[in-house]
């Protein structure tokens, strides 16, 4: 189905890394093509574990760094022309799993 295909062609479009493990928690990031909502923590949910912080490090070239929450920033110049050059708006973030 159509469905199916979309769902499929997301999730090949996922990258995920083992950052640390800590106790009983596992640290990973995670870079989606596409998110879409609670996305990150129903996959989690599906292999029986559960999601215990989201953050998100970056969207496309876009690093949004040491930015306090609820604050905006001017994008570079370099980030504008990644956005408007198609780098996309993969979306990257460390994510702490418990196990």
């Amino acid at each position: 189905s159509d469905a199916l295909e979309a769902t499929l062609a997301r999730l090949s479009e996922m990258v995920a890394r083992r950052l640390r493990d800590s106790g009983k928690y596992t640290h990973i990031e995670l870079t989606i093509g596409e998110g879409r909502n609670r996305q990150v923590r129903r996959m989690v949910e599906a292999i029986d574990s559960k999601v215990i912080k989201l953050v998100r490090i970056a969207i496309g070239p876009v690093r949004i760094g040491d930015l306090p929450i609820g604050k905006w920033r001017h994008l570079t110049e370099a980030e504008v022309r990644g956005l408007r050059g198609g780098g996309g708006t993969r979306a990257r973030g460390h994510g702490e799993v418990s196990a």
